[in-house]
């Protein structure tokens, strides 16, 4: 090293020395550099991603007699270990307990899924969530990965039965195998 290298290290040093020596005397900053940021960590940890490491309730607003891609759908929440689903008889009801955060979520399935999906379109399943609140992210990741999982299952289906030849309803009952 060449020696202006050197004693701009020992300056650097001695710089960063001086500073921890002042901020060991300072309680004040010790405590919001290290211990808040911890505490910081443990709070978000906990309450974001479900601390209680149980699963989340989730109302659900779904037809009084579900078509078979309703159904799909509904069994495929169903098996998801981190959701508990909790039926609803309408958007109301459901949106007023989510407002009241007795439930972090719900989401509302389209009554004619099915006949939208069968016409080649989209469907939108809506996901509500009291605004004035954050509904864990994670609780969002697992109902929109579970809905692109059945959506993926369904448009699979619908192009195997193209090429094939044979019905949707069949392809998608040999992905049920």
């Amino acid at each position: 090293m060449r020696p202006d290298r050197a004693a701009g290290w020992r300056v650097a040093g001695a710089v960063v020395i001086a500073n921890l020596q002042r901020l060991s005397r300072d309680r004040t900053g010790l405590v919001f550099i290290v211990l808040v940021p911890f505490l910081l960590i443990a709070v978000i940890g906990l309450s974001g991603a479900n601390g209680g490491g149980g699963a989340w309730s989730l109302g659900v607003v779904a037809p009084a007699s579900p078509d078979a891609t309703t159904q799909r759908l509904l069994d495929a929440l169903a098996d998801e270990p981190r959701l508990a689903l909790v039926p609803y008889d309408g958007v109301d009801a459901m949106t007023a307990d989510v407002r009241r955060r007795e439930l972090p979520a719900g989401i509302v399935l389209p009554a004619d899924l099915e006949a939208r999906i069968a016409a080649g379109g989209g469907a939108e399943v809506r996901f509500h969530t009291d605004p004035s609140s954050l509904a864990p992210l994670a609780l969002r990741t697992t109902v929109a990965q579970v809905v692109a999982g059945v959506g993926a299952t369904l448009r699979s289906a619908r192009v195997a039965a193209e090429r094939s030849g044979i019905s949707t309803r069949a392809a998608l009952a040999a992905t049920d195998l």
